[in-house]
């Protein structure tokens, strides 16, 4: 995860200095030596910033839109079916990020840990 914001920071780093070397790189003509016809560049560096507040503000609804649909599924209640050897059947509910491998806690909080011989059915409410 701290690789995809080490990485993303990079590309912002990496854009902004291409950005301002493209910034440097232009000669400016004096206004002395402007015709009075001629406009001035000022509107020129607009586009390099709006471009650049573009993507962050992409790269901020993108990442609220990821935040959103990752807590929304993990909030999800799901119906769990555990059936033991002897055939017994115990129903629960649980949410989705409450369950992890053979163990889960219910919504009303109880901790089950289940055994090798036991299974588990999940079954998810649209």
């Amino acid at each position: 995860m701290i690789t995809k914001i080490f990485f993303t920071m990079l590309v912002i780093i990496v854009v902004g200095m291409i950005f301002k070397s493209q910034n440097q790189g232009k000669a400016t003509t004096p206004e002395s030596k402007k015709t009075p016809g001629q406009k001035s560049d000022e509107t020129a560096s607009l586009a390099p910033k709006t471009v650049a507040y573009l993507l962050i503000g992409l790269l901020i609804v993108v990442s609220g839109a990821v935040g959103y649909f990752s807590w929304s599924d993990s909030n999800q209640v799901v119906s769990l079916r555990v059936i033991n050897a002897g055939g017994t059947l115990s129903e629960y509910q649980a949410y989705r990020k409450d369950i992890s491998g053979r163990e889960f806690t219910s919504i009303d909080g109880i901790y089950i840990r289940l055994a090798d011989t036991d299974r588990l059915e999940m079954l998810i409410k649209e």
